[in-house]
């Protein structure tokens, strides 16, 4: 109020003074401004006085006439200013603040007319929580009427706060929680204090108002047989999150005959989610995710969500809260994750096409340890509305399929601008991609970098090296030219990737500002907040991590994160230059098999179950953290760390410039027509000529 009302001597009269409420306020605004007498009213004597009290605290030497009583008796009206004519002679200043809610709340149909009536008389005489179009039409008429006699006329409208609701001491509490203690002098406090209940009230506002929610097409759509599988139904383990049927377009699309499902992350309206979780309840989405209502518009029949890893956390497939998720080649062994049941039932054999999510090679690493082939688009190509989200800028959709041309079915039927995601700004008008129609089984004329430090990194395996290795020297044969490459940044991908995902996902697990625009789940927000003990003693280690690391880098290295942003797009910008002379750049996807999965329970060794996690996303996180696309092949098998007796599959990883995924598939294609993935490894005995060592 200072800030408006500068100096202001005189005299000045408030209605409606009492208590911690606009009045109040306003009358400690002018003994604040320099006016040195005031005269104050409202229908409560002991909060009238609390006002008095507060005025005198600002400057003793201030005349205060204070008399409490209803300014809709006419009659008090009259005797009040008669005395304060009488006591100050004159009136410099008239605010009326006098205003009625009729104590509890009750809707305008159950009022008595006698209440409606008395609320009316009181509000609509003061700018308090009367009608804002009747006091800024009588203010503008009085304006007018006065404008000769040299009188302005003003207003001010705000609503009622609740300063009661915040303790004192609040702001102060706020700020020591960033280091601050000395903040805001003690004069300031109480002024905070009201801003604090103001923007409260504000935000209780916004909380009542409906929410905007697009809600799906049901009677063309609807979710039938929806059911949480018994053991008897599950698949390698407990790959099920949901079984149930949304038929696809009948008219039929680009994936007319094909079956999907989708990560337990990703919204169907109806159909309650887990996010491979029990910390929290599952909560049921009111929407669809853009990809769902895509992908059955294009014929798709939708036949369940599969579980993810805990809170999309890790990449292993024993985290989730719904069970353990087996490799489909090997039973113990990891599916990968955090796409571990999508990438196990498409596998095994069991549905044609899983969408997935990649924030750190969630799609690439279960689709190299299965055996499928799995694309992270650019970022942006494909919209993430209605997708639990890890980090905006990370955060990736895309298609998991046995063969190429399914995933690039599936990557026109999903792909495209979104109207609620500002990510997909710049891709493509949704259907006007034709990815499955351009294919081409051919690299003739291609330029394919092998990248050195994807493939001599300490972690990588021999066999996964020579594997990968092996398929790459295979495009020679057909026509592309294949040389190695080397980018040293490549190496610190994962450490930007780190910081990158443990703020801005702590962030997000805490339910802070997302920073982009878009639609979000209100549901799954309501549902996970606030944090408890019992619900983060519940969490993963993975997830626990994740918080405690984020926590800390924030409190101890601000400003770190952007930074990070800063090599990000160093990174980026290195490799789009190596794209302006190689079409395609390819390394192992994972540095090593499928492990095994961990027999791990609440209250065993944090360690033990992140170990077989460490380093797998050594090749992939990098091209979350650049937006490039990256699709995982699978090109053969190796032998299992603990036993050359199992042998798993092996990803290639083909990664593309910007926008590019038509090269990608292409390439992918033309070693897929001409190779057969699963009798590479098998037999020891190969006929494939070794490659040169790097």
């Amino acid at each position: 109020m200072a800030s408006i009302l500068r100096k202001l001597p005189g005299v000045a009269v408030i209605t409606g003074a009492g208590g911690t409420g606009i009045g109040a306020a306003v009358a400690k605004g002018f003994a604040r401004s320099g006016c040195t007498k005031i005269a104050i009213t409202d229908i409560n004597p002991g909060t009238l006085k609390q006002t008095k009290d507060a005025i005198l605290s600002i400057d003793s030497s201030i005349k205060v006439y204070d008399q409490a009583g209803d300014i809709a008796d006419e009659g008090f009206v009259d005797a009040f200013t008669d005395e304060v004519a009488s006591k100050f002679s004159r009136l410099d200043y008239a605010v009326n603040c006098a205003g009625v809610l009729g104590g509890k709340p009750v809707k305008a149909v159950e009022m008595t007319m006698e209440a409606f009536d008395r609320l009316n008389d009181i509000n609509y005489r003061a700018a308090y929580c009367a009608s804002k179009s009747a006091i800024i039409n009588m203010t503008r008429a009085n304006a007018i009427d006065y404008s000769d006699d040299g009188i302005r006329v003003n207003f001010f409208f705000d609503s009622p706060i609740s300063e009661d609701l915040v303790p004192e001491g609040e702001a102060e509490l706020l700020l020591q929680n960033i280091g601050i203690d000395q903040g805001i002098s003690p004069h300031e406090s109480s002024e905070y204090r009201q801003l604090l209940a103001a923007v409260h009230d504000v935000a209780e506002h916004v909380l009542q108002l409906p929410d905007y929610v697009i809600r799906p097409d049901v009677d063309s759509y609807p979710r039938e047989q929806l059911r949480r599988p018994t053991e008897q139904e599950q698949d390698f383990g407990n790959a099920w999150a949901h079984k149930f049927l949304i038929q696809g377009n009948p008219s039929g699309g680009v994936l007319k005959g094909k079956t999907l499902c989708l990560k337990d992350n990703i919204a169907v309206a109806g159909v309650p989610q887990f996010f491979g979780t029990d910390a929290i309840p599952a909560w049921i989405p009111e929407a669809d995710a853009t990809v769902v209502k895509r992908a059955y518009e294009a014929g798709a029949d939708i036949v369940g969500t599969t579980i993810c890893e805990n809170f999309c956390n890790s990449t292993s497939s024993f985290t989730s809260a719904q069970g353990v998720v087996h490799n489909p080649y090997a039973e113990g062994y990891s599916a990968g994750g955090s796409t571990s049941g999508g990438s196990a039932v498409v596998g095994g054999g069991l549905v044609d096409i899983a969408i997935g999510a990649d924030q750190g090679g969630s799609i690439r690493v279960p689709s190299s340890f299965c055996g499928c082939v799995g694309l992270k688009p650019t970022h942006g190509l494909i919209p993430y509305t209605g997708v639990s989200s890890g980090d905006s800028v990370n955060d990736h959709a895309g298609p998991i399929a046995r063969n190429v041309r399914d995933v690039a079915l599936c990557l026109d039927a999903i792909s495209g601008k979104d109207d609620f995601d500002d990510k997909t700004l710049g891709a493509p008008v949704h259907g006007s991609t034709r990815y499955a129609e351009s294919l081409q089984a051919s690299v003739a004329g291609m330029r394919i970098g092998v990248l050195t430090e994807g493939f001599e990194h300490r972690l990588v395996s021999e066999q996964v090296k020579e594997t990968v290795l092996k398929a790459v020297y295979g495009f020679e044969r057909l026509g592309a030219t294949v040389e190695h490459v080397s980018l040293p940044l490549h190496l610190e991908g994962p450490a930007i990737w780190t910081i990158q995902q443990r703020i801005a996902g702590t962030l997000g697990m805490m339910g802070y500002a997302h920073g982009r625009r878009g639609l979000y789940s209100t549901a799954y927000e309501a549902t996970r907040q606030p944090w408890t003990n019992e619900t983060f003693q519940r969490l993963f280690p993975s997830t626990k991590n994740t918080i405690i690391n984020g926590l800390s880098l924030m409190q101890n290295y601000p400003g770190l994160y952007v930074k990070t942003m800063n090599i990000a797009q160093q990174m980026r910008d290195a490799y789009e230059k190596l794209f302006e002379d190689y079409d395609l750049i390819i390394m192992p996807t994972t540095p090593f098999v499928a492990p095994a999965n961990v027999d791990w329970k609440r209250g065993d060794s944090p360690m033990e179950a992140l170990k077989p996690s460490m380093g797998i996303t050594t090749n992939t996180a990098i091209f979350d953290v650049t937006g490039h696309p990256a699709m995982s092949l699978p090109v053969g098998f190796a032998p299992a760390k603990d036993s050359t007796s199992v042998m798993l599959p092996v990803g290639m990883q083909l990664v593309g410039g910007l926008w590019q995924e038509q090269k990608i598939l292409d390439a992918a294609l033309a070693w897929e027509s001409t190779n057969d993935w699963k009798g590479v490894g098998k037999d020891d005995a190969t006929s494939t000529k070794m490659p040169p060592k790097l």
